[in-house]
C-alpha cells in the first residue's frame, strides 16, 4: 500500500509539472473594443478528416498571457470572441499529434475577424534518414459526450475480440463467459460505425476482432438522437478504414494454447468515386475452466445438499463476411451500402461429479453428469445509407434503412450415471430449441445549423422486430427411446414496434456549451404461446428528455454534466411464461407481465489535458426504476426455478479516475480506479432486500519501450466484492503481459501474449434465499498464451514522409494572418 500511495503521489507530481504554462493569466491587451474574433478549421493531415476536441488557445504578443481558449467542433472549426484589438499568436494541439504556432495574429477595427483558414495537424512520427520517430496516442480519450478506446494502442487485446479491447477502461467488466457489463450493466447498445448491428450486446462485441476495429467510442449517456433502449447507454464501434487511393489493408493470424485459431482479414480498394471494403473473420477460441459449486435447500425439515465438481471446455467458432461499398454521388450526395453474413457456433461441455446427500441421514446419489451443448447461429444484415449535404455547412440530411434476419438453434445432451445403484441410468434428455428473428430499421435524421453556431437536429426512427421461440425437450428411456416431455415443450412469438422521433438543439456561449433534448417513442409489443389463452401486450408512449452542459476554464480545462433518462426493455426469454428445462435441478421460467425498466442518470467530469498526459475523475448517479431482476427459488420438489421479475430500485453512486502520462520517454503509465457504492432496495418473493455494498475496481496499465520497435505491456487488474440482489461475489485479481515486435518498417507486426500469469483469475459467488443457499467457484484457464501475426498491405495508411526540414520547423510552423 506504501509502495502504492508513492507511486500515485508521484504520478500527480509528474501531470503537475507537465500542466505548468508560462505567462501571467491576468494580464490582457489594453484596448477599448473588444469585439474582435478569431475563426479556422482544424484537419488531420494523414486521414484529411475534420478533428474533433483538438484545443486552441490564444496568447498575447506582449506577454505570453493567456487570452482564451476553445475547442474544436464535430467539423473541426472553431471561433474565439470576444477579443480585444492587439497583437496575439495562436496554439493549436491535440493529444497524439505536433503542436502548431500560429504568430502575427492582428485584431483591428480594419480587421475584426480574423480567419485562418485550414490548420492541419500532423501525428508526432516521422522519417528521418532511415529512423522513424513515433509517439503514442492515448489509449483511452475523453471527449464531449463519450469515451474513446483507441484499440491500436492496446497490444494486450490483438488476439481478442472487442471484449478483450474494453477491459482497459474502468467502466467495463468481464464475466467467466466472456459477457461484458457496462457500470454493472449487461443492457447496452451496440454500433458498429454509427449502424445498428445484426447481434446484441456481447454476442455482437465478441463477433469483431480488435484487429479490424480502430476505435470504440463508449457513450454512457447519450443525447435524445440516440435509441435509449439498455439502461448503461451505446457502444459504438469504428472500424478501420483508409481514404488513400488504391489497394490497402491488413491480414491478421492467431494462435494460442489450449486451442485458440484466429484470422482475419480486411480489403480497401479506392478508385474514382468508389471505395470498395471487403474483410472476413474465422476464429475458434477454446476456453477451460474448472467448477466446484455447493447447492443446498431444505423441505420439509430435510436438507438436499449437492456437490459438485468439474469442468467445461467453451468451443466458440465464428465465421464473418462483410462486403460493401461508399459510391460519392456529388460533391453533396454519399450513398453507401454494406452487407454481412455469417456463422456462429457456440460448443459448451462440461463433466461433473455430482453427490448428492440429505440431512437427516437418508439414501444418497453419486452420479457422472455430461452435459453437452451446441448451438448454432446463421445470419446477415444489408443497410442503406445515403447522405446529402446542403450549400451551408453542416447541414446535413442522412437516411438510413437496415434489415436483419438470424436463426438460432441449440441442441443439448445430457447424461447421467449412477454410480452408487443397481441401474445406472439417470435422468437422461435431449431438447431443441430455435429462435428465428427479423429485424427492420428505418432513421432520418436532419441537421440545421445556424450562423451564430447553434445547431438542431431532429429526426424519426422505426424499430419492427419479430421472434419465434420454439421448445422441445425429450425424455431419452433406458432402451435409447425419446419420448416427447409436454410439461417443457412449447412454441412463442415476439412482436414489437417502436416509433419514435427526437429533436436536439445545442449551442455555445464563450467557454460554455449545451445541448437540450427530447425523444417521444411509441412502443407496442405482444407475445403469445401456445399455454396462454390471451397474448401479453404493452401499449405506451414515453419522454426521454436529455441535457448536456460543458464549461472551458482554461484550453486544457474542461468540465462536463450531463442527465439522460433511459429504458431497459425486457428480452423475449424473460417474458417467454413456459418452462425451460436446464438440468435435473434447475428450470427457467419467464415472466410476460415483467414491465420495462427505466433509468435516470446523472454524469460530472472534469478532465485536464497535459500535452501527451491527462488527468479525469468522473461521477455518476444512477437510479434504476422497477429493476429487472434474476430470481431463484427451490419448488416443492426441490428443483430450483429462476424467473424474472421487477425488483423496486437500484441506486448506483461513483466516481472513475483516470490518468495516463509518460513518465519517461520508454515508459507510460495508464492508471484507472472505479469506486461506486450500489444500494438494492425492494422485495424478492416476499422477503425485503435491501442490500448495499461498495464496490472498488483498479487496473493498471504499464508499457515499456524497449527499442524503437520492441515494446512490453502489462496489465494488472483488481475487482473488489459486490452484492446482488440474492447473494453476493468475492475479489478477483490477474496479470496478462505482451511483447510486441515490428519488422519490414512496421509493415509486420507479432505480438506475443500471456495471460492470467499468476493464475488468479477466479470467480467466486454465492447466493441465498427462503429454505436455499448455492456456492460457486469457476476457476479459469491458466498463463494461456498466444501469438498474433500482422501484415499490412500497402502499410493500410497514407506513405507521407517528412523531410528534415519539416522536423526542425514543425513545433513552431508559422502562417500569416494580418
Amino acid at each position: 500500500m506504501k509502495r502504492f500511495s508513492t507511486f500515485f503521489i508521484l504520478l500527480l507530481l509528474t501531470m503537475h509539472s507537465f500542466a505548468q504554462i508560462p505567462g501571467n493569466r491576468s494580464t490582457a491587451i489594453p484596448s477599448d473594443s473588444p469585439d474582435g474574433a478569431l475563426k479556422g478549421i482544424i484537419f488531420d493531415t494523414g486521414s484529411n478528416q475534420p478533428m474533433e476536441y483538438a484545443s486552441i488557445a490564444l496568447f498575447s504578443v506582449k506577454d505570453s498571457s493567456l487570452i482564451t481558449g476553445a475547442v474544436s467542433a464535430t467539423d473541426g472549426s472553431f471561433t474565439l470572441k470576444p477579443i480585444k484589438y492587439g497583437k496575439y499568436y495562436a496554439v493549436v494541439n491535440f493529444i497524439g499529434f505536433k503542436k502548431h504556432t500560429i504568430n502575427n495574429i492582428l485584431i483591428s477595427p480594419n480587421k475584426k475577424t480574423v480567419d485562418l483558414g485550414v490548420i492541419k495537424l500532423s501525428a508526432s512520427g516521422h522519417t528521418l534518414q532511415g529512423v522513424t520517430v513515433t509517439s503514442t496516442q492515448n489509449q483511452v480519450q475523453y471527449q464531449l459526450d463519450k469515451k474513446v478506446v483507441n484499440v491500436g494502442q492496446d497490444i494486450n487485446s490483438r488476439n481478442g475480440t472487442a471484449i478483450e479491447a474494453l477491459q482497459n477502461i474502468p467502466s467495463v467488466n468481464v464475466d467467466t463467459d466472456g459477457n461484458l457489463t457496462l457500470r454493472g450493466s449487461s443492457s447496452f447498445t451496440v454500433l458498429i460505425d454509427g449502424r445498428p448491428s445484426v447481434l446484441d450486446g456481447s454476442d455482437a462485441l465478441k463477433q469483431i476482432p480488435a484487429t479490424s476495429i480502430d476505435r470504440i467510442e463508449v457513450i454512457t449517456n447519450p443525447s435524445a438522437k440516440y435509441d435509449p433502449s439498455g439502461d448503461a447507454g451505446i457502444i459504438n464501434v469504428i472500424l478501420k478504414k483508409n481514404v488513400s487511393l488504391g489497394l490497402n489493408g491488413v491480414i491478421n493470424a492467431t494462435v494460442g494454447t489450449h486451442n485458440k485459431y484466429r484470422s482475419d482479414a480486411t480489403i480497401n480498394y479506392s478508385v474514382g468515386k468508389f471505395n470498395l471494403t471487403f474483410s472476413a473473420n474465422y476464429a475458434h477460441m477454446q476456453d477451460v475452466a474448472h467448477i466446484n459449486s455447493l447447492r443446498q435447500n431444505t423441505i420439509n425439515d430435510t436438507i438436499k445438499t449437492v456437490d459438485k465438481i468439474g469442468a467445461f471446455h467453451r468451443q466458440p467458432l465464428t465465421r464473418t463476411f462483410k462486403a460493401g461499398f461508399d459510391y460519392k454521388m456529388s460533391d453533396k450526395d454519399v450513398l453507401s451500402l454494406m452487407s454481412s453474413f455469417g456463422m456462429n457456433q457456440f460448443g459448451h461441455t462440461m463433466t461433473s461429479r455430482d453427490t448428492t446427500y440429505y440431512t437427516p441421514s437418508k439414501a444418497g446419489k453419486l452420479a457422472l453428469d455430461d452435459n453437452e451443448s451446441l448451438t448454432k447461429t446463421n445470419f446477415y444484415g444489408l443497410d442503406l445509407n445515403w447522405q446529402h449535404k446542403f450549400n451551408d455547412k453542416g447541414h446535413e440530411l442522412d437516411a438510413l434503412l437496415f434489415y436483419s434476419y438470424r436463426d438460432g438453434k441449440t441442441t443439448n445432451f445430457q447424461t447421467e450415471t449412477i454410480l452408487n445403484a443397481l441401474d445406472p441410468t439417470g435422468q437422461n434428455t435431449d431438447s431443441y430449441q430455435t429462435a428465428p428473428s427479423k429485424r427492420f430499421r428505418a432513421k432520418l435524421d436532419y441537421t440545421l445549423p445556424f450562423d451564430n453556431g447553434d445547431k438542431f437536429e431532429a429526426g424519426y426512427q422505426a424499430q419492427l422486430n419479430s421472434e419465434n421461440d420454439g421448445y422441445l425437450l425429450y425424455n431419452i428411456t433406458g432402451s435409447g427411446q425419446e419420448v416427447l416431455n409436454d410439461q417443457f415443450s412449447s412454441n412463442a412469438t415476439y412482436n414489437e414496434d417502436i416509433h419514435a422521433a427526437y429533436a436536439t438543439y445545442s449551442g455555445k456561449r464563450n467557454k460554455f456549451q449545451y445541448e437540450l433534448g427530447l425523444r417521444g417513442e411509441y412502443d407496442y409489443r405482444k407475445i403469445a404461446d401456445q399455454h396462454t389463452a390471451t397474448p401479453y401486450t404493452i401499449n405506451r408512449l414515453d419522454l426521454f428528455p436529455t441535457l448536456h452542459i460543458s464549461e472551458d476554464f482554461t484550453p486544457t480545462l474542461q468540465a462536463l454534466a450531463s442527465y439522460t433518462r433511459r429504458v431497459n426493455r425486457p428480452r423475449n426469454w424473460q417474458l417467454n411464461s413456459f418452462q425451460s428445462y436446464v438440468d435435473p435441478d434447475n428450470i427457467r421460467v419467464g415472466n410476460p407481465g415483467l414491465k420495462p425498466e427505466f433509468v435516470d442518470s446523472y454524469e460530472f467530469s472534469v478532465i485536464k489535458r497535459m500535452n501527451t498526459s491527462f488527468i479525469s475523475l468522473e461521477a455518476y448517479y444512477r437510479i434504476n426504476h422497477n429493476l429487472i431482476t434474476n430470481i431463484m427459488s427451490p419448488n416443492s420438489q426441490g428443483i430450483f426455478v429462476n424467473t424474472f421479475d421487477n425488483l423496486n430500485n437500484s441506486y448506483t453512486f461513483g466516481a472513475e479516475l483516470m490518468s495516463t502520462t509518460d513518465l519517461t520517454k520508454w515508459l507510460r503509465t495508464t492508471l484507472s480506479a472505479d469506486l461506486y457504492n450500489y444500494k438494492l432496495h425492494g422485495s424478492v418473493i416476499g422477503d425485503v432486500v435491501d442490500k448495499n455494498s461498495t464496490n472498488y475496481n483498479f487496473r493498471l496499465n504499464t508499457e515499456v519501450k524497449l527499442a524503437q520497435d520492441t515494446k512490453l505491456q502489462l496489465i494488472g487488474t483488481y475487482r473488489g466484492p459486490s452484492v446482488m440482489a440474492q447473494g453476493d461475489s468475492k475479489e478477483t485479481y490477474g496479470l496478462d503481459m505482451a511483447l510486441q515486435q515490428n519488422f519490414l518498417k512496421q509493415k509486420l507486426s507479432a505480438v506475443l501474449q500471456m495471460t492470467n500469469i499468476l493464475g488468479t483469475m477466479n470467480f467466486d459467488f454465492r447466493t441465498s434465499g427462503q429454505n436455499f443457499y448455492t456456492h460457486n467457484k469457476f476457476s479459469m484457464e491458466t498463463r494461456g498464451i498466444t501469438l498474433t501475426l500482422s501484415y499490412k498491405l500497402n502499410n493500410f495508411k497514407s506513405d507521407k514522409k517528412k523531410t528534415e526540414e519539416d522536423l526542425g520547423s514543425s513545433d513552431s510552423e508559422q502562417q500569416q494572418a494580418q
